[in-house]
């Protein structure tokens, strides 16, 4: 342990204290375990891996309202006469930490689940529409609720209120009525279709 250690760490410890942090209280704020706050305040850098030193400076001297910066720069240039160097940590926007990644994987996979969710909602509110098409060439006639509406050959309606509907074919073509996911095909002259409960 070099000298300039012992009074990086000294100069730490008569901070905390002339700020009435206790070690418990830094522990709480910094997550940096008592063991090792001795540690620093004893100025044993090497007891303390290198690639968390640094991190845990910065965390330390962020309570204390100091610049780390200063520090880490001292620290990099006496430990560079030793050959030894504390690793450097990518930056916070660098970092690729747990959390980030579970966001990256999660919110394609969110995104995927509302678009299922919201397409499947807007085919099971298109199930209760009742859709009639004419597939043939000529006009049928369909009536819901005493309105009557001209069907022209190769049209479809589709109505969303429904109740009783009476259909005319005069020309006994091919009518198609949607209901439910089911179909029918109707060649009658006249037919009514009636809904109850969701059943044609």
């Amino acid at each position: 342990m070099s000298t300039h250690n012992e009074e990086t760490g000294r100069h730490l410890r008569k901070i905390r204290t002339d700020k009435a942090f206790t070690k418990e209280a830094i522990f709480e704020r910094t997550h940096i375990s008592i063991a090792t706050i001795n540690k620093i305040e004893a100025g044993n850098f090497d007891d303390i891996p290198g690639i968390y030193l640094q991190d845990f400076l910065k965390r330390y001297c962020k309570v204390l309202g100091i610049n780390a910066e200063e520090i880490l720069k001292s620290l990099q240039t006496n430990n560079q006469k030793k050959k030894t160097k504390i690793p450097e940590l990518p930056e916070s926007g660098q970092r690729h930490s747990p959390v980030n990644i579970a966001l990256w994987i999660m919110f394609p996979l969110l995104l995927f689940l509302m678009t299922f969710q919201i397409l499947f909602l807007i085919n099971f509110f298109n199930r209760e529409t009742l859709k009639i098409e004419n597939q043939g060439n000529k006009v049928a006639y369909i009536t819901d609720n005493g309105k009557t509406t001209a069907l022209n050959g190769n049209e479809d309606i589709t109505l969303k209120e429904f109740g009783r509907i009476r259909i005319e074919n005069p020309q006994k073509q091919l009518i198609v009525v949607e209901y439910y996911g089911r179909k029918w095909e109707v060649l009658f002259e006249k037919f009514e279709v009636q809904t109850i409960n969701g059943e044609g």
